[in-house]
């Protein structure tokens, strides 16, 4: 997921649609650890099948290239973390677990700013609360409780 976090809009919607698409070279291990130990012998080889560096004459930093097959694996990653997620925070939505405690536990997933909210830019392409709706109700509902924290430790003068 870390990967994931770190790349474009554009990128993002490239593995939605299973789409190949290239990324900086300064990621390379968050990718390889989206395998599995076994696929991840194989991604660490220079000139591999799925994945190659692409240099650009008269840049030091090359860029990493990742084709279809690739880029439909970390999409049914995403997916499937997703979903997950989904069905955990049905269960707080509906009281069927306790709320306290999913809250606790789940609540860092919506504090940083950014795309590194649950996956917030990769969501919003896969439909938003069309498609997690717990997840937004959650999002929304962290960020109504972080709000509250702030106005109970500096009150509003006047």
């Amino acid at each position: 997921m870390k990967f994931a976090e770190n790349l474009s809009k554009e990128n993002l919607k490239n593995i939605y649609n299973k789409e190949k698409f290239s990324f900086p070279k300064k990621l390379k291990e968050k990718y390889e650890s989206c395998f599995s130990k076994d696929l991840q012998k194989e991604t660490t080889k220079n000139q591999k099948e799925g994945c190659e560096e692409n240099s650009v004459e008269g840049e030091e930093e090359k860029d990493i290239n990742v084709d279809e097959q690739k880029t439909s694996y970390i999409r049914w990653q995403l997916i499937k973390y997703l979903n997950l997620l989904e069905s955990i925070l049905s269960a707080w939505q509906l009281n069927v677990a306790d709320r306290a405690t999913i809250e606790n536990q789940f609540c860092y997933l919506f504090e940083k700013e950014g795309s590194s909210k649950a996956l917030k830019e990769f969501r919003e392409i896969a439909g938003g609360i069309d498609s997690y709706p717990s997840i937004e109700l959650f999002e929304r509902e962290m960020i109504k409780k972080k709000e509250k924290k702030i106005e109970e430790k500096y009150p509003k003068l006047g």
